[in-house]
């Protein structure tokens, strides 16, 4: 299997174009270092007859029998992680020294090259020719891995004894994880990024929820499709694959409380519920009868130990706009030092592609889940209704100060913010600012009647070990789309008390609230 590929880019001239591959080789002489031996001794690794050579600002590469050449080599994108390293400090006769500690390394590069026409190409690649071409750059402009690392230096008198401990040292940093796999793309290549890291990978893919109100329906993590794709994705990566049967729990945590939430005009977030109770809960107690150390995910978060705190934190992803630790907020805090997120440092969603299409596996493309895994054809009303034991109830649409202006069909097509649907006509545009349950009405107004400086939370789970007791200035967050904003959190009676500096459109009941402090997830809870 090939990490390398050579993608062509309308195969563009060069304006000033440079001497062929084969002329530069006859000119120069080039220190070729044959990477054959290590590249096929490497788990997970399957490369066969690649070199990579450097002189001045020049790097070679051969691969498949074709030559590129970079020329004052720079590398155009990037992705990647600190990670552990280890490595020969010297290449001299009879120095053994070998340096082993945490560096940032890329695991995805992409490099601007010429082939031997003199044509303008792309390298890409990922796992350990990423990191070669890295050293190799690296090398050019002066820069080695003692100037990165931060670890220790192991003085050995023979070969053998270094080997020897290496092998020892592998063997201690070979954990065992089970990572939640729902046959996306995130998922697949986060069983990449962990195989390449030295992990053993069992991947394992929960049977959340068979809809037998409506089995035609496919689609969605919890579909059968779905579990298939994830169980090629790991036959592909020779790794096992698990199908755990969830559905009980997933009924009692998470549709139950769906339904509850709707029929008490509350407007649920059922993501959180499953990565509480089944991805961390029930799947972590899974891994832990499998005997694993580890439990991940394709989830854009963070873990690591915090200096400042003396305790693993939650983090921000790289990746801004995919960040997910709204949604796992309430994960129990026990459970941080056995979380992998391998995507953490990820920052394009076009790069995770890029990694998924060198390995061939053929969710590359496979379009992102954008609605709730029990709801794949997003019709919450029509799923609410044939899952409901009672009908909705018609009632009255209502401004404020009780003015009639319509009839609802119930309140389960409602939440606060809705301006669409709601059959009636005014002055001025109008927005679902309240459902009373108790008068079975809709109170419509104005948008600027939707911004409220205040809320309260309950069911609070929090992270971080801060003492509560007083007022603490926070970043939060009142939606999963919402941009995050200063305020106090204040704990009284197990009830958070949340003043924002700035009115916050549209705080909805059933909904969470979200608490950061910099980049590190502080905890979160329930809007009442």
């Amino acid at each position: 299997m090939a990490v390398l590929e050579i993608i062509n880019q309308d195969n563009p001239i060069l304006r000033q174009k440079s001497k062929p591959v084969k002329e530069i080789n006859n000119e120069i002489k080039q220190d070729i270092i044959d990477l054959k031996d290590t590249l096929n001794t490497t788990e997970g690794v399957g490369i066969s007859a690649v070199q990579v050579g450097i002189l001045k600002r020049i790097v070679y590469v051969k691969y498949e029998e074709q030559e590129y050449v970079l020329i004052n080599p720079k590398i155009i994108m990037q992705e990647g992680k600190i990670e552990d390293y280890e490595g020969c400090l010297s290449v001299k006769e009879k120095d053994y020294s070998f340096l082993y500690g945490k560096v940032e390394r890329a695991f995805l590069v992409e490099i601007e090259a010429l082939n031997e026409q003199g044509e303008k190409v792309s390298i890409v690649a990922d796992g350990m020719l990423a990191r070669i071409f890295q050293h190799e750059i690296d090398h050019l402009d002066g820069i080695l891995y003692t100037d990165k690392i931060i670890g220790n230096l192991e003085k050995f008198k023979t070969i053998e004894e270094r080997n020897r401990w290496k092998e020892e040292r592998k063997q201690e940093n070979k954990k065992k994880v089970l990572l939640g796999m729902s046959g996306g793309v995130d998922s697949s290549v986060a069983a990449v990024v962990l195989k390449e890291m030295g992990y053993d990978v069992i991947g394992a893919t929960m049977k959340l929820w068979e809809d037998k109100c409506n089995p035609e329906i496919e689609g969605g993590c919890c579909s059968f499709s779905a579990t298939n794709d994830a169980k090629r994705v790991c036959d592909s990566l020779e790794i096992p694959h698990y199908t755990l049967n969830c559905e009980k729990d997933f009924e009692h945590y998470v549709i139950d409380d769906f339904m509850n939430c709707y029929q008490n005009c509350k407007t649920p977030n059922p993501c959180i519920e499953c990565n509480r109770y089944l991805k961390f809960g029930a799947f972590y107690q899974k891994a832990l009868e499998l005997k694993c150390d580890y439990v991940a995910t394709g989830h854009y978060a963070k873990i690591e130990y915090s200096e400042e705190y003396n305790q693993y934190v939650m983090k921000k992803s790289e990746a801004d706009k995919k960040d997910q630790t709204y949604f796992l907020y309430s994960i129990p805090k026990e459970v941080l030092p056995h979380i992998l997120y391998p995507l953490e440092s990820f920052k394009e969603k076009e790069n995770i592609r890029k990694i998924a299409e060198l390995h061939h596996l053929k969710v590359a493309h496979k379009k992102d889940s954008q609605e709730v895994c029990f709801i794949p054809d997003n019709n919450y009303v029509g799923f609410l209704k044939k899952h409901s034991k009672g009908e909705a109830k018609k009632g009255k649409i209502v401004l404020k100060d009780g003015t009639i202006l319509g009839t609802h069909e119930g309140l389960i097509h409602y939440t606060i913010g809705q301006r669409k649907g709601l059959g009636v006509s005014y002055k001025t545009p109008l927005y679902v600012i309240e459902l009373n349950q108790k008068t079975n009405e809709v109170v419509v107004g104005e948008e600027k009647e939707l911004y409220k400086k205040e809320l309260q939370a309950t069911e609070c789970n929090f992270l971080l070990e801060l003492d509560l007791s007083k007022p603490i200035t926070v970043m939060a967050k009142v939606r999963y789309r919402a941009k995050a904003a200063k305020a106090t959190l204040t704990m009284e009676n197990n009830i958070a008390n949340v003043t924002f500096e700035e009115p916050q459109r549209a705080i909805t009941k059933g909904q969470s609230v979200v608490f950061y402090i910099g980049d590190i997830v502080l905890g979160g809870g329930k809007i009442i």
